[in-house]
């Protein structure tokens, strides 16, 4: 274990300035403060991005750890890598104490011990750290690493530490919101490609494949693709795509969305194979309702609960008597799903500056299909703003 020598003073390939880092430690750490907890200990990609910059291709890797963060409720983070990613560290991460493992690939256990050390180092040996367990967070470290890192550390309070997380991260910073922006922006030029090629006999596969080239065509990354079509594929939630063609009388369920700089945008729009019955517009203008009851209700200070039961009461008032999903809705960043949950008995706050996606879902799975709008705002001091205008105040017709 050693402390690296910063051999470059500025990371150059840095996703952010260092202010915006040095503004989401300072948030992180009021709260830190506020709950009475010495620090946090962050291993999943998404945090340690979030908070130190440091960007890798390698989070996939099973036999060790790629990363790890400590941060005090004062003072300094540390960043734990292993060695052959020192430089990758280095030049993306505003970091200062940056500690590395040499020969991670083939003593990969004594990741945890650095970072036994460096929790040590930091006075928290004794004290309450916040960890990731919780809604919306995992340890992202071989178990068999986490569990010396606790055995060896018995006076130490491990505690669940997603509250904090989230209430840092749930609100967006301006320099987010610009790239969540561009994300939708690039997402709203794929469903418009959609809407003018897709057509009878296309398989699945052949729309992703679409979607996905319109997507990088305009800058963008592949995010979320879910696409489905037919009787025998309506109850597959969230399935990847198939080849299978789609004909007269399937609905047609594309919930997908591009990324831009590793933020995400998230819509979804149906459609009818051929001539809708009445039935099929009825539906869908119940959703697109339900929808719209639930992007009203949104304010800065009303609770989640009252989102999700404005969108129900338009349901519960057609009397479709068809299941629903048990949420309509949900925020949105660096993670496709993240918190506010948007769904019944929530009394968490909606605030200026989350983003969210607000989806109600009826399913009719062995009758028309699937029916569902979803499209992301951003909570803004007097409602919201919508960030992807994609058709649909009527169904989308696919015709040959």
């Amino acid at each position: 274990m050693y402390t690296i020598e910063r051999k470059y003073e500025k990371p150059e390939f840095a996703e952010f300035p260092e202010s915006e880092y040095q503004k989401r430690q300072r948030i992180a750490q009021k709260y830190l403060v506020e709950k009475n907890i010495d620090g946090l200990l962050l291993t999943q990609k998404e945090n340690v991005e979030y908070f130190s910059g440091y960007m890798t291709t390698h989070w996939g890797a099973k036999g060790f750890s790629v990363g790890a963060l400590v941060m005090p409720s004062s003072g300094d983070p540390v960043l734990i890598v292993p060695d052959f990613l020192r430089y990758t560290a280095e030049k993306t991460s505003w970091i200062k104490d940056i500690r590395g493992l040499r020969d991670a690939h083939t003593t990969p256990r004594q990741f945890s011990n650095v970072v036994i050390d460096s929790i040590n180092e930091k006075g928290l040996a004794k004290g309450r750290i916040g960890i990731e367990i919780g809604r919306h967070v995992t340890v992202q470290m071989p178990l068999i690493d986490f569990d010396n890192v606790r055995s060896h550390l018995k006076e130490t309070d491990f505690m669940d530490g997603s509250e904090i997380i989230w209430k840092t991260r749930v609100i967006k910073s301006p320099l987010e919101i610009v790239r969540i922006k561009k994300a939708c922006s690039i997402t709203v030029k794929a469903y418009e490609k959609l809407f003018e090629l897709v057509k009878p006999g296309m398989t699945e596969t052949d729309i992703s494949r679409i979607f996905s080239q319109t997507i990088i065509e305009n800058g963008g990354d592949i995010g979320l693709i879910n696409i489905r079509a037919g009787p025998e594929r309506y109850p597959m939630a969230d399935t990847i795509q198939y080849q299978r063609k789609i004909r007269k009388g399937d609905m047609l369920i594309v919930d997908a969305g591009g990324a831009y700089g590793r933020y995400k945008c998230d819509i979804c729009r149906v459609g009818i194979v051929g001539n809708p019955s009445t039935k099929h517009k009825m539906l869908y203008e119940t959703c697109r309702k339900a929808q719209e009851a639930a992007l009203h209700a949104i304010e800065p200070g009303i609770k989640v609960e009252e989102i999700f039961d404005a969108s129900m009461r338009i349901i519960n008032k057609s009397d479709i008597k068809l299941p629903v999903l048990d949420l309509i809705g949900h925020g949105i960043g660096l993670d496709t799903q993240e918190p506010p949950v948007i769904c019944a008995g929530s009394s968490e706050l909606i605030e200026s500056g989350m983003i969210l996606c607000i989806e109600p879902w009826i399913y009719d799975w062995y009758g028309l299909g699937v029916f569902a709008i979803e499209d992301q705002i951003l909570v803004t001091q007097k409602g919201y703003e919508t960030l992807a205008a994609v058709e649909k105040e009527r169904l989308w017709i696919i015709d040959g």
